[in-house]
Formats: structure tokens, C-alpha cells, sequence
């Protein structure tokens, strides 16, 4: 018996420490990569790799003192731009779990003042970027008080005929969202930024993560008509968009059936304010977002329970080409006949 025990902790210790042995050896690649595109790219930013409850990787990379670059220490929070799209759809998701609204229902059901053909336009629509909704006029007559009203939107885009039929294309529109954000808001009575703190935010102790309301009153100037940020501008971290993703890939936020459709390439492969496409031979839900000041990427491997946040606070290193060679390093091609040596 004796030996037979010996062999089995033996081996029990063995089979732990192999996953470990990787996982450092997959840091070290990791690190390697990433510290090779800041001396020689000059990248600078922050890196989250998990896996499940392990996170592989969280750590900034800075340039070396003196090295020329004046960029400042790394910052925690940053403005999450269009990543925003991914609450917003989740809130929405939230309703129809709880049968407050129809993905398959008309806008019109939930908008007052709808202009008549928009009735064409459904719920899941908005949320693909599929709405064929005209975006507004260049010089658009200023809205008071930073946030525009819906009214005061449908009120400059009455009379202008939609682009296409509805479900037919995908069309990037900072309206659809603006529009869904206007759902939220007649559904809970409260505005989107509240609605996101009390429901999401909040319950998953997204702590740095929240809309920054502009302290004074934007100055009027036409052509100024922000659509997308809906009561300021939202700000996260990469630690929070973990906790986030990590929440949505173990069902804990919604249930799989809403994920499912979060996750489903609707029209050329979008989803719910993702992207969807398979890569490495597995299937990866992407959302990337450019600002002047920074380029955040997100990528989820969901039936690998992975997921990858780059943030570069450099203008000339995209994260998302570092997210995808990232990707490469995590995934790398299987050869058909593996060697034991």
C-alpha cells in the first residue's frame, strides 16, 4: 500500500505542478513580448491576462527613466468610449430577462414622439448597429445643458428617411446606443448612468468604474451634439473591465441564454457592441476603442474563460495589435503530433 500512495502524490504533485510550470513559462513569453514592444515601439500601457479566477499577467509597462518618453505614471482609470456599449447592452438584457422588453419589439414601443417609419426598427437592431437610422447633421443646433433629450435628437432627424431597411447592414451609429440608453431610462425612471451604478456597477464592486459629469456647463458651440456619452463620459479600469468580463463568463450576470445572444454574430459579425470572429482556432468576442489620449482593446475567449485587456497610452501602438499578438502567444498552433521529450 505504502507505495502505491508514495507513486499517487508523486504523481498528484506532478500533474499540479505541470499547469504552474506553463503558466510561468507563458508569463515569461508574455513579458518578453511585451517588454520587446516597449523598447523598440515604444509602447506604454497596461496588460490583464486571466483565465478563469487566475490572472496570469496585470502589470504597466513604463518606458525606463530617461528614455526620453514623458509619459506620466501609469493612471488607473481611463475613459472607456464605446466600451460603454457593452452595459448598456447588458441593461437592455437585463430588461428582457425580466420581461420588461422585447428584443424583437419595435423602438417606437418604448420612444415617444417615434417618427413613423421607424416603427421598422427593432430593439435588436439598435443593439447590432443594424438600425439604418440617418446620423445627425454636421452642424447640429446645440442642445442646452450638455445631454441632449431624445426629443430634441428625433426632432433634428424627423423628416430624414432612414438609410436602409432595418436588420439589412451593419452601420456604425452613435445613435443606436443613444437610443437604447433613452430606453433604459423611460423603463427605470432613473438616467443610464444611475441605472448602470445601481445594477451593475455596484454589485460587482466595479469601484473605478462610473460617468464623470462634466463639473461646469459645456460651452454651446454648433456641430458639438454628444450623442454618445450620455451624462458625461465613462471611465474604467482594466482591473474593473476583468471583474466585468470574468462576472459575464461565469453566468453570474446573466443567464447563458442572454449571453448567447450577446455573443452571436448578428450582421458581418457583430454582436452586442462586440465583434465576433474566430481566431486561433477558437471563437473570440473583440471590442476596441481609440481615443486621443489612449486605444483600449478587450478579448474574450468565452468558451475558454479567457480573457485579454490592453490598454497603450501611446498614439502609434494600437491595442489592439498588441491584443492579437497576445492572442497568438496564449493560443499558439497546435502541431498534429506532439513529442514528449
Amino acid at each position: 500500500m505504502g507505495e502505491i500512495s508514495a507513486t499517487t502524490v508523486l504523481l498528484a504533485l506532478w500533474l499540479n505542478l505541470e499547469p504552474v510550470a506553463h503558466a510561468q513559462e507563458l508569463r515569461l513569453k508574455i513579458e518578453r513580448y511585451l517588454n520587446v514592444q516597449m523598447l523598440e515601439n515604444g509602447f506604454s500601457g497596461q496588460v490583464l491576462i486571466a483565465h478563469g479566477d487566475e490572472v496570469l499577467v496585470n502589470k504597466s509597462f513604463l518606458p525606463p527613466p530617461g528614455s526620453g518618453s514623458d509619459l506620466r505614471k501609469a493612471q488607473e482609470r481611463f475613459p472607456a468610449g464605446s466600451i460603454a456599449e457593452q452595459f448598456i447592452a447588458a441593461a437592455i438584457l437585463q430588461f428582457d430577462v425580466r420581461g420588461q422588453v422585447r428584443l424583437d419589439a419595435p423602438i417606437c414601443d418604448y420612444i415617444a414622439n417615434c417618427p413613423g417609419d421607424w416603427k421598422k426598427i427593432h430593439i435588436l437592431d439598435l443593439l447590432t448597429h443594424s438600425s439604418g437610422l440617418p446620423s445627425l447633421p454636421a452642424v447640429s443646433p446645440c442642445v442646452e445643458g450638455g445631454t441632449p433629450k431624445p426629443s430634441a435628437v428625433i426632432a433634428m432627424l424627423s423628416g430624414k428617411p432612414l438609410l436602409f431597411a432595418p436588420g439589412n447592414r451593419f452601420n456604425f451609429n452613435s445613435l443606436d446606443y443613444f437610443f437604447l440608453s433613452a430606453v433604459i431610462e423611460e423603463i427605470s425612471g432613473q438616467p443610464t448612468s444611475e441605472y448602470l451604478d445601481q445594477h451593475i456597477f455596484h454589485p460587482l464592486h466595479m469601484a473605478q468604474t462610473g460617468y464623470l459629469v462634466p463639473t461646469s456647463p459645456q460651452k454651446c458651440t454648433d456641430g458639438e451634439l454628444q450623442t454618445s456619452s450620455f451624462s458625461g463620459e465613462l471611465y474604467t479600469s482594466s482591473d474593473d473591465l476583468y471583474r466585468w468580463n470574468h462576472a459575464l463568463s461565469t453566468g453570474k450576470f446573466l443567464p447563458k441564454n442572454s449571453l448567447n445572444q450577446m455573443y452571436t454574430p448578428y450582421i458581418d459579425g457583430h454582436g452586442f457592441g462586440l465583434k465576433i470572429l474566430k481566431e486561433f482556432d477558437r471563437k473570440v468576442a473583440v471590442q476596441n476603442h481609440e481615443s486621443d489620449s489612449n486605444s483600449v482593446s478587450i478579448r474574450m475567449y468565452p468558451d475558454d474563460d479567457t480573457c485579454v485587456i490592453v490598454v497603450s497610452w501611446v498614439h502609434g501602438v494600437a491595442a489592439s495589435g498588441l491584443n492579437h499578438g497576445l492572442g497568438a502567444l496564449l493560443f499558439p498552433k497546435q502541431p498534429s503530433v506532439r513529442h514528449h521529450h
